[in-house]
C-alpha cells in the first residue's frame, strides 16, 4: 500500500510540461523517488516553496538529455554586507544530521542545471569524477558545519569535487559552472566546532569549494563568498605539488575562469590553487575584503601551482631545479605558459594583524610558467610584497599593480627560493600609506539641450581603459538619477543601469524634461557596493545633463 501511494504521489506531481513538482512536505524518500521518476521526457524536478528535512545525500538522476532541479524563482538581492547575491531562496533542504552533503552525484555526463534552493546545516553537493555539464547557480549555502578541531575533508565543505587524487590520464570534471550563489553565511564553519577562530593553520577544510583531480573548463563567476575558513580550494598530493610530479601525474587544471566573485569575512585563504600541470587559468576582478580574524597563515589568493615542467621549479623537498640541475624539472604533466593570469583583482587585507604579530600572510602567493599579474590593486597589512614570486619560469611578468600597506617591502618581493630568476616588472608603484581609488565618471549622451520627448539617453563607462594605468581595469556599474537627487550605489532613488556584467554602456528612456545625473563605481558582479574606509574604489565624480523643451542647459561634471 505504501509503494502505491508513492506512485500515485508521483504520478499526480508530473505535469504535461515534463515538470515533476515536489509537494512541500515531501519526505527524504519521497523526495528520492521524484528524482528516480525522472526520465529525458520529465526532466524539470520543481521543488515547491517550503522546508524539506534531509537526513543523507540525495543521490542526482543522470538522465539522457539533461535534468534540472529548482525551486521557485527569486529575485537577486544586496545582502548585509553589500553584494548582490541570491540568498532568500523559497524552497529549502536542510540537514537534521549535518554528517553528509544534501546532493550527491557520481560519475554522470549528462547535463545537470540546480537552481534556486537554500542548503542548509550542510554541505550542497558532492561530485565525484568523471563529472561534465553540471550548473549550480541561483543557490545558497548557509551554516555550513565544521566536525572537528581541524574540520572533517569530504564533509565539511560547501562543494567537493572529488578525482580521489586522480592524476593526467584520470577521470576528469569538466565543464562545470558556478555562478551567482551565496556560498557561506555568519553562522558557518562555527558549529560544532569553531574553526573560524583558530590561531593554528588547520588547512582549510572548511571550504566553500573544494577540488581534488584533473579539471577542465571550469567556470567560477559573481558568487559571494561569505564566513567560511576558506573561499577556493584546489589541491595537488603530497611531494607531487612541486613542478616534478615524481612516482605518478600530477593533476591538471585547464581552462578555469574566476572572476567577477566577493570574498568577506574568510579566515584562511580566500583563493588557493596548488595543481602543478596548468592551462589557460584566469582569475579576474575578484573582489576580497574583510577578513575574519587573520593569522600569518592567511593569505589574500595562493597560486603554489603552475610550472610543471617550467624550465625553473621545485623538486619534492622544495628543492630548487633549473635546466642545469640534475634531475632537472622536467614532467609528464606539463604546464602551459602564460598560467596563471592573475588580472585586474582588487585584494585588501585591512584588519589588523594578529596579537604579537607585524603582519599576517602573502597578498598573492605567486608561482607559474609564464604567469602573469597585471593591474591588481593589492592593500593592507599583509607581509612581504604585494605579489610574492616563488617557484616560477619565465616569461612570467608583475606589471601595473598598485601596492600599498605599513608592513609590505614593496609591490613585489621573493619567496625566497634562490636560483629561480626573478620575473620581470614594470610600472609598478607602491607607498606605505593607501588611499582610496576615485572610479572614472560616466559620460552622458546627448548633451544637455533642448530634446523631443520619448528621449533615450546613453550613459557610458568603460572604467580604466589604459593598459599601462596601475589600477584594475573596466568593471564599472554606473549608478543614475532622473528626479535631480545625487546618485549613490544602492541609494535612495538610484537606479542600476548596467546590471550585465561586462557591459559597459546602456540606455534610458526619459518621457519628459528631466535631469540625469549618474556616478561610477568599480565592481560588476558580485562585487561589493562599497570597500573598508580608506581602501578600494569610491564612486565617481557626478555626470549630469539636463534636457527640456526650452533653452539648453549645461551643467559640468562636478566631485561628489
Amino acid at each position: 500500500m505504501r509503494c502505491l501511494l508513492s506512485f500515485l504521489l508521483i504520478a499526480s506531481s508530473v505535469s504535461f510540461a515534463g515538470a515533476i513538482t515536489i509537494p512541500s512536505g515531501s519526505t527524504q524518500s519521497q523526495i528520492q523517488r521524484f528524482f528516480n521518476a525522472a526520465t529525458s521526457t520529465n526532466n524539470i524536478i520543481a521543488f515547491s516553496a517550503g522546508t524539506y528535512d534531509i537526513s543523507t545525500s540525495l543521490k542526482l538522476p543522470c538522465i539522457p538529455g539533461g535534468v534540472t532541479i529548482t525551486g521557485p524563482a527569486i529575485s537577486p538581492a544586496y545582502t548585509s554586507w553589500g553584494t548582490l547575491t541570491y540568498s532568500k531562496q523559497t524552497a529549502i533542504l536542510s540537514s537534521s544530521s549535518r554528517s553528509s552533503f544534501i546532493f550527491s552525484v557520481g560519475g554522470c555526463t549528462n547535463p545537470i542545471t540546480i537552481s534556486f534552493l537554500q542548503f542548509a546545516n550542510a554541505g550542497a553537493i558532492y561530485v565525484a569524477f568523471p563529472s561534465a555539464n553540471l550548473t549550480f547557480e541561483y543557490n545558497s549555502i548557509v551554516n555550513i558545519p565544521c566536525h572537528s578541531s581541524g574540520c572533517s575533508q569530504v564533509k565539511d565543505e560547501g562543494m567537493y569535487f572529488d578525482g580521489t587524487n586522480n592524476g593526467s590520464g584520470g577521470t576528469t570534471l569538466s565543464n562545470l559552472v558556478v555562478e551567482w550563489n551565496q556560498i557561506g553565511d555568519a553562522n558557518s564553519c562555527s558549529t560544532p566546532v569553531n574553526i573560524m577562530t583558530s590561531t593554528s593553520d588547520k588547512g582549510g577544510y572548511c571550504a566553500g569549494m573544494w577540488f581534488q583531480g584533473n579539471s577542465n573548463g571550469v567556470t567560477i563567476e559573481n558568487n559571494s563568498f561569505y564566513h567560511t575558513e576558506q573561499g577556493v580550494k584546489s589541491v595537488c598530493f603530497g611531494d607531487r605539488c612541486n613542478g616534478v610530479e615524481g612516482i605518478k601525474p600530477v593533476p591538471i587544471w585547464s581552462n578555469w575562469t574566476v572572476k567577477n566573485n566577493d570574498f568577506q569575512q574568510i579566515h584562511r585563504m580566500n583563493g588557493e590553487f596548488q595543481p602543478q600541470g596548468a592551462a589557460n587559468v584566469v582569475v579576474q576582478n575578484n573582489s576580497i575584503e574583510n577578513p575574519y580574524q587573520p593569522q600569518p597563515f592567511s593569505f589574500g589568493l595562493s597560486f603554489a601551482c603552475c610550472a610543471g615542467g617550467a624550465p625553473y621549479g621545485l623538486l619534492p623537498g622544495n628543492r630548487v631545479c633549473t635546466p642545469s640541475t640534475n634531475p632537472t624539472c622536467a614532467s609528464n604533466t606539463p604546464a602551459t605558459s602564460p598560467v596563471p593570469q592573475v588580472l585586474d583583482n582588487v585584494l585588501i587585507q585591512n584588519e589588523p594583524p594578529p596579537a604579537g604579530s607585524y603582519a599576517w600572510g602573502f597578498t598573492i602567493e605567486w608561482w607559474g610558467w609564464g604567469a602573469q599579474a597585471i593591474q591588481n590593486l593589492l592593500e593592507g597589512n599583509s607581509a612581504n610584497g604585494g605579489v610574492t614570486w616563488g617557484a616560477g619560469s619565465p616569461p612570467w611578468e608583475i606589471n601595473y599593480n598598485t601596492a600599498c600597506g605599513p608592513n609590505m617591502s614593496g609591490a613585489f618581493s621573493s619567496e625566497g627560493y634562490r636560483g629561480i630568476p626573478a620575473p620581470s616588472a614594470t610600472g609598478n608603484t607602491f607607498s606605505s600609506s593607501c588611499s582610496p581609488i576615485m572610479t572614472t565618471a560616466p559620460t552622458i549622451s546627448p548633451a544637455s539641450g533642448p530634446q523631443s520627448f520619448p528621449l533615450t539617453v546613453t550613459l557610458t563607462d568603460a572604467g580604466n581603459t589604459s593598459s599601462t594605468t596601475p589600477v584594475p581595469m573596466g568593471n564599472v556599474s554606473i549608478w543614475y538619477t532622473t528626479d535631480g537627487s545625487t546618485p549613490a550605489p544602492h541609494s535612495g532613488t538610484s537606479q542600476l543601469c548596467n546590471p550585465t556584467v561586462g557591459s559597459t554602456s546602456c540606455a534610458i528612456s526619459l518621457a519628459a524634461a528631466a535631469t540625469v545625473e549618474a556616478i561610477g563605481m568599480w565592481g560588476q558582479g558580485a562585487n561589493p557596493l562599497s570597500y573598508p574606509s580608506g581602501y578600494g574604489f569610491i564612486p565617481s565624480a557626478v555626470a549630469s545633463a539636463t534636457y527640456n523643451s526650452g533653452t539648453a542647459t549645461r551643467k559640468a561634471t562636478r566631485a561628489r
